[in-house]
């Protein structure tokens, strides 16, 4: 059983080139004591082998994460992590890449704003550290209308 002090990290993304170099970071930076769970989310499978991310008992993937999901699906995915209502810190790097450039921009850009937003509900339900409020507030589609097309 993993232990529930300290800080823990949860990472959504872990199996891409950002969410990866996170959890690695997560498990040696600024110390290696730092975190003392860190938790990799992938929407693929991955195991901690063809990870290649660092054999450590602090570390747990989880695979088949489907953020096209409400939120309350994704919620119930998460409830699946063991102890997940002591992760203090969420780090968000999951998105969909395909059709970049091309006429479904725009459609990509409003799936991804939906994927962080459906993660943030489910973590806010599943979690019990309170989030801290953003300054200024998160505002999705202001963030839609300000991303280059």
């Amino acid at each position: 059983m993993s232990s529930t002090k300290g800080l823990q990290a949860l990472v959504f993304g872990a199996s891409g080139i950002t969410g990866w170099a996170i959890t690695n970071s997560a498990l040696c930076y600024p110390t290696s004591t730092t975190f003392s769970r860190v938790v990799g989310l992938t929407s693929r499978p991955l195991s901690l082998e063809g990870s290649y991310l660092p054999v450590d008992s602090r570390l747990q993937l989880y695979s088949g994460l489907d953020l096209s999901k409400d939120a309350k699906t994704i919620a119930e995915y998460l409830k699946r992590v063991e102890n997940i209502s002591s992760i203090t810190h969420v780090y968000f790097a999951a998105y969909v890449h395909r059709g970049w450039g091309d006429e479904d921009s725009e459609q990509k850009i409003k799936e991804n704003v939906e994927f962080i937003v459906n993660a943030v509900a489910a973590v806010e339900e599943v979690t019990s550290n309170p989030p801290i409020p953003a300054t200024p507030p998160f505002r999705p589609p202001r963030l839609i209308a300000t991303l280059p097309v």
